[in-house]
Formats: C-alpha cells, structure tokens, sequence
C-alpha cells in the first residue's frame, strides 16, 4: 500500500490507516532542513525588522500598545515570541499598564479561560489586560472608512485608542484570502460581523462562482485580499511579527516589520516551500486537516475540502478525516448550508451575513464528487448535501468501494490545508 504506516492527525490524537483493497500513496513531502528556531533566533529576526524601524525605536513612553493576537482555531506559537516583544517594549520606556493584549476572534466564538492561558501563557495572562473581541456588539464598534469595493470598515474601538498597534499571528494558505496572517489580524480579526460578511463574498463573482484570483496561494488581483489590505491601512502603520509554522508544530520562520511588506515576503516564502506538483487528479483522496485547532468544527475543516476536493477526479471520492469537536462551528453557518445553492445565492443578494459564501464553497467543492466525512460529528445538514458520515476510516473504505470499486489508486495527505497543490 505505502511505504511506511501513516497515522492522520485527529483532533488531539491519531487514526492510523487500516488495510484496504484501495492502492494509496501518501504525498510525504520532504521536511524542510530546518530547524526549528531557538529563542535567540527569534529574537534576531524581530530585531531585524522588513522595511521598518525596531520596535525601540518605534515606541516611547507615551504609547499605549495593543497586541493583536489569534484565537484558538490558529496555531501561531505565539508565547514563544511574546516574550521578546515584551521585553523590547519595556526597553523602548512604554509602561506595563500600557500594553494590552485583544482576541481576533473575527466571527467565531469568544475564547475561553484555558485557552487564553494557553495561547498567551500564564505569566501574561496574569500580568497584562487582555480583551474580547465581539463583532456582533454594536458599541464596540467604530466606523473608519469605506474600501474602494464597498466594504464598510467597522473595527473593535480598542483598535483607535491605542497609538501603537502589533498585530502578531502565523502565515498559512487560506482557501479564499489567499493567506492567513497580516493584514488579516484586523480584517476581519477585529471588525464588525457586516465588514467581514461583505469583504468575504468578495471571493464570489456572478451567480455565485468563484473569482478565479480568490484562491489559495494568490494574492495578486485578489479581491478579497486586496479589499482587506484597504481596510487594514486605514489603521496607522502597524507592525506585524508573523510565525511560519512547521510540520512538528514549531516555529520555522518568523516575518517581522511593516504590515504590507512583511507579510508579502511570507507568503513568498510559503509559496516557494509549500508547493506540490500532483501529475494527475486520482480516484480517491484521503485527506487530513492537521488535527487540532484545524479539524475543531466543519467551518476549519472547510479549508482542507477547498485544497484536496481538486485533487479528486469528477465521481471520484474524498475521505475527509476531521473530528470537528465544536460541530459546525456556528449554528448561522449550518442554516446557509441547509438552503443549498439556490437558496444561499438568492438570500446573499439581500443580506450581508457571515458564512454564507463559506457554504456555498463547500457546496461547489463537491458538485462533482463524492465527500465521505470520518468525524465525530453527526449532521442530517451534510447528509443532506450528500456528505456521508462515520467514525471509522475502515467503514469509510467500505462505504467508497460501493462508489468506485475495489482496487482503485488513491492519494493519502496527512495534512491538506499545510500544502499548495497544482496539478
């Protein structure tokens, strides 16, 4: 079958793959001959800032900073370069009751107490304020402009009351804005739900296709990329100290300095190591997300759908390995899923909402294909889309023999969202 056992990240644990008829073979990408970077390492690449000045010089004693962190469905390493940071600030005389730390939580749900302290650290958590970010609270908001596509740009009110901002978090490809990291922190990290809702459907051209420039991998003519940028810089000048993370979970890069210019150099870097030449779509994939954060609910899992689905041959099958322990990861996201194609393009043409161009993606992903879901989660929803469900990878193989027979050829990826695949 393969050359050696592959074990497909589930949540916090593993599903090993069991014999089967199939003839799979693992896309094993060659680890990078990299080690992972050492504190003092990570503290020469924050201190050799791209296209701007050091943090020292860009502080003083009159700042009041917020740091901008990620939520619990990214995994950043945050706490391992916070640190540094801190200690470059309280150098440049800004005062510890001066700096705060903010949640981009965007539109997902609020982070919880064991996740704050594990995402920060507890040495931070019990030292410096740290807030929520609610884009749904209507007072929390203040209106800074209006993007040339249309995009009224709402952020958290903690964003204009700071004089300095960091906007900390890791680089990755994402299905629609390209990249993960950046600008991204603020738009949508921090903006309102009708900000976020309207710049997302920017991935969508007319009757509800896809632009062809909105993809993973793209940020050149990217509308939904570009529109964020807009609205990003319409906050003074942050700074960015952006992580690369590695296969293992550590810190492989860190990209630090002037919002734009940072994080473009980042997203070259992920674009020349990431890339994977597939010579032909298969019969079957096995695709994993990567396990925790990635596979914690359908809207994550999502990501891994978008990079796999055009791996697989039209009537062919894709397993999708994703435990997805918070469901669908908002209840608004399983009622556009519930009104289909039709429905979701007709309601999209007379209200912003969040999620609704995330499940119309979903549904052009697999018009062609067949989706079987080994998941923990249960969801007449998905069974609906024709999406299949089970707990066991074993009676996934059986389930995908019906659709295409014994014998076929297929791919296994251990880790679908982490690689860029071009056919």
């Amino acid at each position: 079958m393969m050359g050696r056992p592959v074990r497909i990240k589930y949540g916090k644990g593993f599903i090993d793959i069991p014999p089967t008829s199939f003839h799979l073979k693992a896309i094993q990408p060659a680890f990078l001959e990299k080690e992972e970077l050492s504190l003092e390492e990570i503290e020469k690449k924050i201190s050799q800032p791209i296209a701007s000045r050091e943090i020292e010089e860009l502080h003083g004693d009159a700042d009041r900073v917020l740091i901008v962190v990620s939520d619990a469905t990214r995994v950043t390493c945050v706490h391992r370069f916070l640190p540094a940071i801190l200690k470059k600030l309280l150098r440049s005389g800004v005062r510890e009751e001066n700096i705060r730390f903010i949640f981009a939580t965007g539109v997902h749900r609020k982070v919880t107490v064991n996740e704050k302290s594990s995402i920060l650290g507890e040495t931070i958590i019990g030292r410096y304020q740290h807030l929520d970010h609610d884009p749904y609270a209507e007072s929390s908001l203040s209106l800074v402009g209006r993007t040339s596509r249309g995009t009224t740009v709402r952020v958290n009110s903690e964003v204009l009351k700071a004089s300095k901002i960091i906007l900390t978090g890791a680089i990755d490809l994402h299905y629609h804005a390209g990249f993960t990291g950046g600008r991204k922190s603020l738009m949508p990290g921090l903006a309102g739900h009708d900000t976020a809702a309207s710049n997302h459907l920017l991935s969508l051209v007319s009757e509800g296709e896809k632009h062809p420039c909105s993809d993973v991998g793209i940020l050149e003519s990217n509308p939904v990329h570009e529109d964020m940028l807009e609205g990003a810089l319409m906050v003074p000048s942050p700074f960015i100290v952006n992580s690369i993370i590695d296969e293992r979970g550590g810190i492989e890069e860190i990209f630090a300095g002037d919002m734009v210019r940072a994080h473009w150099k980042g997203a070259e870097y992920l674009n020349e190591s990431r890339r994977i030449k597939i010579e032909r779509k298969a019969r079957m994939v096995v695709a994993g997300c990567g396990g925790y954060p990635k596979d914690i609910n359908v809207i994550q899992a999502n990501k891994c759908i978008q990079n796999c689905s055009r791996l697989v041959e039209d009537g062919g099958v894709l397993i999708l390995v994703a435990q997805c322990s918070e469901g669908y990861g908002s209840q608004d996201f399983a009622g556009w899923l519930s009104r289909g194609k039709a429905g979701i393009l007709y309601d999209m043409k007379r209200q912003f909402k969040s999620y609704a161009q995330t499940a119309l993606s979903i549904i052009h992903a697999i018009e062609s294909i067949n989706v079987i879901f080994v998941t923990d989660f249960r969801s007449e929803v998905l069974q609906s889309l024709g999406i299949r469900q089970t707990g066991s990878l074993g009676e996934a193989f059986q389930l995908a023999e019906v659709v295409i027979g014994k014998e076929a050829e297929g791919l296994v990826i251990e880790n679908g969202p982490r690689w860029f695949f071009h056919i």
